[in-house]
């Protein structure tokens, strides 16, 4: 009897719409299409209980020459589970009694706080008796989908997408996300768009029975509330507002015979009244347990976490004024140029402040980090404005700072000179801890937690960005990605040189990563049939 071996024997990376094969050669194949970034690298391992290869020695060294791979195991690939280039829109659950089940869920975009009704399809599949596929049409409800919102002052989102992010080789089990989709979770901010979909919970949906009868069932395995983990949000408001009342020339005249001599000094409080902001800044945003991704682990699951601290604290302090000298000027009685005669007036007005902040990122796998960006950075800045002097009026900014992210150090010292139209002790622009510039505006450096928790900007200082966010590659693989640069004023944009930190996926960790480039080279997929992994690729790659 001959033994007949079915499947597909073209098995391996797929980039490009090109297979690279064992023997060194190359097959087109139709590359796995994503949905978002991410889904190009989508993968999920299924296994029939009763698949097995048996290969003669002489077929294995054909095998060899043909640049085949047979293997009992295949993989679904990108947003459409798609099979060897066929699109199959659903995954395979093999039934204990040998059949096979072709599984098709309308996944819909459930309100978060509503009850969910999955209609199912199941078909049989893979069947070469010529019998008719039967089809069974299955229902699976859950009353609460475990998405009450933590917070009702900062809701997350009125609606909740799903997709399936793992399955049990079999497909008996499969876990569905639900997340805020890209689109929405663009809007936060560049940092949150690298992470595609933001988790907001998992269910768990199980089929059991076989030809004679299936049945489907939902629960819930991470609620809302544990998805998003513990937070500490403190900001602080403005500590004190007030007014100051500058200082103005008052004159005393003598008469000296041919000539009047009129002398100028400074009075305190006859002069222009502006208003002012102060700001005493203790803040703190930390995150702790926030689930980026769940996966299957034996009878368990692994979760992989992200944990973010950022604090900041200092302020501006009450505007300063002095004044000192005088001006005596001669007026002949009989007409004729006034003679000036001494001029050291002087009256400045200077405001100082000063910010220090620190930021800590990781990343980790139960209690494993798997990676860590972590920073520090004090700055110090006074605004003055000469009203007078011997030399004239200026206005000027000085900022000093200095910080350390990512292991990277910096230091700046910014000078700056301002004409007499620039904002400053003004109701517009003292909220703030330096002068009203032209934009992109930069005062003392921030360190602010962008919208979500996903992210992270710093300042190490006023002219030196980082900005920090975890990057979703695929289903499977995830690891941070740190973005660091100087602003160019001639261009007007931040020249980032971009790297990677080590990736986790379920049971590993990749420790390469990007170490610098300043392109965009995000695409990567994981392999759970090999454990190979593929990452930082400028086009879309994915394992089949």
């Amino acid at each position: 009897m001959t033994q007949i071996t079915w499947g597909n024997p073209y098995r391996g990376l797929c980039r490009n719409g090109s297979i690279s094969l064992p023997n060194g050669g190359s097959r087109a194949c139709p590359q796995p299409w994503g949905e978002t970034t991410d889904d190009y690298g989508q993968t999920l391992l299924q296994r029939g209980p009763a698949a097995y290869v048996v290969r003669s020695p002489e077929e294995a060294v054909r095998d060899t020459e043909l640049g085949y791979t047979w293997r009992t195991d295949a993989l679904l690939a990108g947003s459409d589970f798609e099979l060897y280039g066929q699109v199959l829109g659903g995954y395979i659950y093999c039934a204990p009694d040998g059949s096979r089940w072709h599984i098709a869920a309308m996944y819909p975009t459930v309100q978060a706080q509503q009850p969910l009704t999955l209609s199912i399809t199941a078909t049989r599949f893979g069947e070469f008796d010529g019998a008719m596929p039967g089809t069974q049409t299955l229902t699976a409800t859950l009353a609460d989908i475990g998405q009450a919102e933590p917070d009702p002052a900062k809701p997350v989102s009125a609606t909740v997408s799903i997709a399936v992010c793992d399955l049990q080789p079999d497909g008996s089990r499969a876990l569905l996300m639900l997340y805020v989709p890209y689109g929405v979770v663009q809007q936060w901010g560049y940092s949150n768009a690298n992470i595609g979909k933001r988790p907001l919970g998992w269910l768990e949906l199980t089929l059991a029975g076989d030809a004679t009868g299936l049945t489907a069932s939902l629960a819930v395995i991470r609620t809302r509330a544990q998805a998003l983990g513990a937070a500490v949000v403190r900001q602080s408001n403005w500590s004190g507002s007030g007014q100051l009342t500058l200082a103005d020339l008052t004159s005393t005249s003598v008469d000296m015979g041919d000539y009047t001599e009129v002398t100028y000094t400074y009075q305190a409080g006859l002069g222009e009244t502006f208003g002012y902001d102060r700001l005493a800044a203790d803040n703190e945003i930390s995150l702790s347990n926030r689930i980026l991704a769940l996966w299957y682990a034996g009878v368990g699951f692994e979760e992989l976490t992200l944990d973010y601290s950022w604090t900041e604290s200092g302020g501006n302090a009450v505007p300063q004024e002095a004044t000192s000298g005088r001006r005596i000027e001669h007026h002949p009685k009989a007409g004729g140029d006034v003679t000036v005669v001494e001029d050291s007036l002087s009256h400045q007005v200077t405001r100082s402040g000063q910010m220090a902040g620190a930021v800590n990122i990781a990343l980790r796998r139960g209690a494993e980090v798997v990676a860590m960006i972590s920073g520090s950075s004090s700055n110090a800045m006074t605004l003055s404005r000469v009203l007078a002097s011997p030399s004239g009026a200026s206005q000027s900014w000085t900022e000093t700072g200095s910080g350390a992210l990512d292991g990277v150090s910096g230091a700046i010292t910014e000078a700056r000179a301002f004409d007499a139209n620039t904002p400053f002790f003004t109701y517009v622009s003292t909220s703030r801890l330096a002068p009203q510039l032209p934009e992109p505006t930069t005062n003392l450096p921030r360190l602010q937690a962008l919208a979500g928790g996903f992210g992270a900007e710093m300042y190490m200082t006023a002219w030196q960005r980082t900005n920090v966010a975890p990057r979703r590659y695929s289903n499977y693989l995830l690891g941070l990605l740190v973005e660091s640069g100087p602003y160019d004023f001639d261009t007007a944009v931040y020249l980032y040189a971009r790297r990677t930190t080590a990736a986790a996926y379920p049971a590993g960790i990749d420790a390469g990563g990007l170490e610098t480039n300043a392109g965009s080279t995000y695409y990567g997929s994981y392999n759970p049939a090999t454990g190979a992994v593929i990452r930082d690729q400028t086009e879309p790659v994915c394992w089949i």
